[in-house]
């Protein structure tokens, strides 16, 4: 993916809330079922006391971690943007040109309703997440199609 390097025409921000709540709450409950599959473990062992305090320690600091890295990698995720070129839209290692796009599907999900939000798939591989709902980016993406097929056919008449 080569990034432009013309200014980008529109850049749209996620909707940072919906990117991380639900994310952040996930990853806590699974830790806690993590936790709880370790301390019922535990019991079933033969072990002293103070073995037991060590393994309970360790598996609270390595659930501590993961839980750590899963809510810096979703925070991550939820600052990138989506930057919006004449021929393409690229948001962090992906890009996808204009002409590619098949057809835009509007997608919400239960959490999406919740927090005013709404995805729109491109093609298989691309997805615009977490847009909110006072952005109609639809209709600047279809005239965007329009205008980049309208060059491309102005570039084959030149040749």
């Amino acid at each position: 993916m080569a990034i432009p390097n013309t200014q980008p025409l529109y850049i749209l921000p996620k909707q940072k809330g919906r990117a991380i709540i639900p994310k952040t709450v996930l990853l806590l409950f699974l830790g806690v079922i993590f936790y709880l599959g370790v301390l019922l473990n535990l019991s079933l062992l033969d072990l002293s006391a103070e073995q037991e305090t060590i393994a309970n320690l360790i598996a609270s600091i390595v659930i501590i971690i993961l839980v750590g890295i899963g809510a810096i990698r979703t925070i991550r995720q939820a600052k990138s943007l989506y930057y919006f070129y004449q021929d393409q839209i690229v948001s962090q290692q992906k890009s996808i040109a204009y002409p590619v796009i098949t057809s835009i599907k509007r997608e919400e999900k239960m959490a999406d309703k919740l927090f005013k939000t709404y995805s729109l798939i491109l093609n298989d591989q691309f997805k615009l997440k977490y847009l909110s709902q006072q952005v109609n980016i639809q209709e600047y993406i279809e005239k965007m199609q329009a205008y980049a097929s309208g060059r491309a056919g102005m570039m084959n008449e030149k040749i």
